[in-house]
């Protein structure tokens, strides 16, 4: 009897496994017979799902994305938490991941990666990025009025925000990244 091949559940496993290996040892250190490997396939096995290695990381990328999008607008819609709180915990979700080697680190490296090489995909990334700010935007929202200048101190104090969140991925050899983390209610007090 044949062998019965979940072949999404596959691809799934491909994906996840490859998004490990990128965020631990970065895009150009891992080879398609690493990811291969690692997820219990033989190289030629692996090519059933994929072309080749930028395939698979842009479809990791492509996952990334979407799974923290869904965290961040789950936790900014938790209203039974204050804004700061909410605040607070989207920068976690965005800065600890990375500490784990996981998603955030994986789409830092796709920026800096875009950004050198002035590709379309980089618009595609930019496009996503606008979505998760305006999820902070929506949050910082709930703290004012509706007037220019209260629009105006809220897109810079969400700027701030996601400037810190890039820091501390970044590791800073400048700032501490548990300081960002401790001060980052207090950016609410631009916006109001």
């Amino acid at each position: 009897m044949p062998k019965i091949v979940d072949h999404d559940a596959r691809r799934r496993l491909i994906v996840e496994t490859a998004l490990c290996l990128f965020a631990k040892r970065g895009f150009h250190s891992v080879s398609l017979d690493d990811i291969a490997s690692a997820a219990g396939l033989s190289r030629t096995g692996l090519y059933r799902y994929f072309r080749n290695k930028d395939q698979i990381f842009w479809q990791a990328v492509d996952h990334a994305l979407g799974d923290i999008e869904e965290r961040l607008a789950k936790v900014a819609s938790d209203r039974s938490r204050r804004v700061s709180e909410r605040l607070e915990h989207l920068f976690s979700l965005l800065t600890e991941e990375s500490k784990h080697g996981r998603r955030a680190a994986v789409l830092l490296e796709l920026w800096l990666r875009l950004h050198r090489e002035n590709t379309m995909l980089a618009e595609k990334l930019r496009l996503k990025a606008r979505s998760l700010r305006a999820i902070v935007d929506r949050l910082v929202a709930e703290l004012h009025d509706d007037s220019f200048a209260a629009r105006e101190r809220a897109g810079f104090a969400v700027s701030l925000f996601f400037s810190a969140v890039e820091s501390s991925l970044l590791q800073s050899m400048f700032v501490e990244p548990r300081l960002l983390a401790a001060q980052i209610s207090s950016l609410l007090e631009i916006a109001r």
